[in-house]
Order: structure tokens, then C-alpha cells, then sequence
């Protein structure tokens, strides 16, 4: 979501970016789907986003519906700090906004790395 071709919004790329850690950043919730009005997946199907002033409102006691409503107000006053931002456990290891092309060589280069080196173990 960080390379230039993606078309996220510009504050979903900084969070991204500013996220160190997957496993204290993010967390895997039905809240995330829910204050956006999204009831399509059961709740045994959650999804993993940066934590957000919604998850916490929701550990806090807060019901969907109330959370729902303040999500919805927020967006309609562009307050950016309630947004959802999708996003995997591996987020702190995205350090750069770099093109496509270079995240794709640089994956291969280290699978190739890896492979190597498991081969050698062998």
C-alpha cells in the first residue's frame, strides 16, 4: 500500500510507515469491518488492521452501534485518526515507500537468498 502505484490515501501510507511493530500495531478484529458498516463476514472471521481509536472503544465497553455512529461522524469530518488501515503483522518491516518493481526484486533476490542457503544446508 506504500509504493507510489498504489492508490491509498496519503495518511494510510504514513501510518504504515510510522508502524514499528506488527505485533503491538496491529490487531486482528471484527470491529474494523463493523464500524464501517460491514456485517457481511461472521464475527469468527476477523481481519488484521492498525489498531485504531475504534478498537479501543470497542474494548472499552462502547456497542457497534454507538462505535458505528462516531466511525461515521468522524469520516464525514475528515478526522483521519478513526480511519481503518488495513494491514498484516508484518507491517514493521516496511521501512520505505519504494516502487513496485524494486519490491518485487528485492523479494526475489532474498527468496533466492533463502533457497540458496536451504539448499546448502541439505
Amino acid at each position: 500500500m506504500v509504493a507510489p502505484e498504489s492508490d491509498a490515501e496519503d495518511y494510510k501510507r504514513k501510518a504504515l510507515l510510522a508502524a514499528s511493530d506488527g505485533a503491538t500495531s496491529t490487531v486482528k478484529s471484527y470491529v474494523h469491518d463493523h464500524v464501517q458498516g460491514n456485517f457481511t463476514w461472521p464475527t469468527r472471521y476477523d481481519a488484521r488492521a492498525l489498531v485504531h481509536p475504534s478498537y479501543h472503544d470497542d474494548q472499552a465497553g462502547m456497542t457497534i452501534k454507538d462505535n458505528e455512529a462516531r466511525y461515521r461522524a468522524a469520516k464525514e469530518k475528515g478526522d483521519i485518526s478513526m480511519m481503518v488501515t488495513w494491514s498484516g503483522s508484518s507491517v514493521g518491516l516496511v521501512k520505505s515507500a519504494l516502487p513496485a518493481a524494486e519490491i518485487t526484486r528485492k523479494v526475489r533476490e532474498e527468496a533466492v537468498e533463502v533457497i540458496g542457503a536451504l539448499r546448502a544446508a541439505l
